[in-house]
């Protein structure tokens, strides 16, 4: 995965890179969903066949990739953003996504625990509004930067445990949580799986995706050895906590760089003061 993610950075230019992470999470998404309706009837050798036959088409396309690809104009192995691997930034980023695993599969636990019924009749609301939020966030995120995405999808998560806490005997609150928990869903996996490392340090892309992406394959262990404790929290004070250190797991983005390059934010600010120009000349013209 470190591999192919570090191709992917060195092959996008940035004020692209979020619309392609997007539209990739999008396509991924969209596809298991068809998968699951279409097969979820069928026996398992029938299944079986058609994982196989779905991971297998991709060595095909793998052999189409030339050996030598032309990386993104701007783009240099010997390009340093920052001084070192294990730096200010990729630590606090790393803070950030690394307690939202603990809260992730802390907060897995309580929804299976108390929301059983909830999660079987919102099982594809989830994947579904996380599919169209990663292709969405993409789009912001190379307008508005990375760091104010994140932000959101930090925010929106830590206010549906919140409202959860307040009322999770209403079956609106669950549903409100599963949307939020979707949106979230796809804003950190375009952002913090697919984009960010690449860009804290070009002259350690593999490095940074290896050890960056850790959080994201943590969260099924986490859940697993916080899962016998989860039955001595109480409902409301299970929420309420996730609520809270999901709040404070924003802390370390207000000190941490825009990684979206500054030229480009100038660039978009621009063309919109440009475009708002134009508009005023033909209207008085």
């Amino acid at each position: 995965m470190p591999t192919v993610l570090t191709y992917f950075t060195e092959l996008t230019p940035a004020q692209n890179r979020g619309k392609m992470s997007g539209i990739v999470f999008f396509a991924t998404v969209i596809s298991a969903i068809s998968f699951i309706m279409v097969f979820q009837g069928l026996n398992l050798a029938v299944n079986a066949t058609a994982l196989a036959v779905w991971r297998g088409w991709s060595l095909i396309v793998l052999n189409l990739v030339p050996e030598q690809l032309t990386t993104s104009e701007g783009f240099s192995r010997n390009k340093r953003v920052y001084t070192s691997f294990l730096n200010r930034t990729f630590l606090l980023y790393f803070a950030t996504w690394f307690m939202f695993t603990l809260v992730s599969g802390f907060g897995a636990n309580i929804v299976v625990f108390y929301g059983g019924e909830y999660r079987d009749r919102f099982k594809l609301t989830e994947p579904a509004v996380a599919a169209f939020s990663g292709l969405i966030s993409g789009i912001f995120c190379d307008w508005i930067g990375r760091k104010r995405v994140i932000t959101f999808g930090f925010v929106s998560l830590g206010l549906a445990y919140a409202i959860l806490g307040l009322a999770p005997e209403i079956w609106f609150s669950w549903l409100f949580f599963y949307l939020a928990d979707g949106i979230a869903l796809g804003i950190l996996w375009v952002t913090l799986v697919a984009v960010l490392w690449g860009e804290i340090s070009y002259h350690h892309v593999p490095k940074s995706y290896a050890i960056g992406e850790v959080p994201y394959f943590l969260t099924g262990i986490v859940s697993s050895i916080l899962a016998p404790f989860t039955a001595l929290i109480p409902r409301t004070s299970a929420f309420s906590l996730a609520a809270f250190f999901l709040f404070v797991a924003v802390i370390p983005l207000m000190y941490v760089p825009e990684t979206l390059p500054e030229k480009s934010i100038k660039e978009r600010e621009l063309k919109i003061y440009v475009d708002k120009a134009k508009k005023i000349k033909q209207k008085y013209a």
